[in-house]
């Protein structure tokens, strides 16, 4: 800053040292980083909601497009998207869930499926913990979504082989 001092003119000038305060941000946005990397290559959806009575997800891992063909943005900004996603034959179950955890304030679990973009059915497990803010607002869901299709179906094939064998013994002749 240029000042006046009679009879001349000076400058006067303050230096800071910002050493730390960029080793600090330099160190957050390496954390940011690792967290990002981790979150989005896990084999999971993982996903933050509010507490609220109409669907409001304010993030969505990328792996969700993958797994129901819409992007992130989709899910973020169009509420609904998760509630419509779901089997019609299971919508009524999940949702009846939901809503007893939402009005509990308490942890939400459920299997159930999801149809995609394409019509295709993903059997899902999906797992929210409630995280609590300070204030009743500031709560909100944190949870993941894991495909299970490959084990609902081989565990359907099992029970239709155990069937299979019954009616043979049943049908067999001698015991």
């Amino acid at each position: 800053v240029r000042i006046t001092v009679e009879p001349e003119d000076r400058w006067v000038m303050v230096f800071r040292d910002k050493t730390e305060e960029l080793a600090t941000e330099n160190a957050l946005l390496t954390s940011e980083d690792r967290y990002r990397r981790l979150v989005e290559q896990i084999p999971a959806v993982t996903y933050r909601s509010e507490l609220r009575e109409t669907e409001v997800v304010t993030y969505v891992s990328p792996q969700i497009e993958q797994l129901t063909g819409y992007p992130p943005a989709d899910w973020v900004a169009t509420p609904g998207v998760w509630a419509g996603s779901i089997h019609s034959e299971d919508r009524d179950q999940v949702l009846a869930i939901f809503n007893q955890a939402l009005t509990s304030r308490t942890d939400f679990e459920a299997e159930y499926r999801l149809v995609d973009r394409n019509g295709d059915v993903h059997w899902v497990y999906d797992q929210a913990r409630v995280v609590g803010g300070e204030t009743k607002a500031t709560t909100f869901w944190q949870g993941f979504i894991i495909d299970i299709t490959g084990r609902r179906l081989a565990e359907q094939a099992l029970r239709e082989s155990e069937a299979r064998l019954r009616s043979y013994i049943e049908l067999a002749p001698m015991a």
